[in-house]
């Protein structure tokens, strides 16, 4: 399974900064870009993207400008020789 043409632009989103309490995460105001990538948003809660996408449960990913949470920890699917896709479950973030 070729995965050079997915149609839509992802980008995958970190917060940057310790919070208030001093622990490396940080709020979502001034969010750390980790990763633009292609990808393709399968289902309302399911995006899949490139292979070795570094996406983690908690981050926050952009679908076409449109603002997501992962909710799982990410899926790498893999063949027996390599990894094809990385798999999320996303929802969208309520602000």
């Amino acid at each position: 399974m070729a995965l050079q043409r997915l149609p839509d632009v992802v980008e995958v989103l970190r917060p940057s900064g310790p919070d208030v309490y001093g622990n490396p995460v940080g709020d979502w105001d001034t969010p750390t870009v980790v990763t633009t990538t292609k990808g393709l948003l399968a289902l309302p809660d399911l995006l899949i993207m490139r292979a070795g996408t570094d996406v983690r449960l908690g981050d926050r990913v952009t679908v076409n400008g449109a603002p997501y949470t992962v909710t799982q920890d990410p899926i790498r699917a893999r063949s027996m020789t390599a990894e094809k896709a990385v798999v999320a479950r996303i929802e969208p973030v309520d602000e």
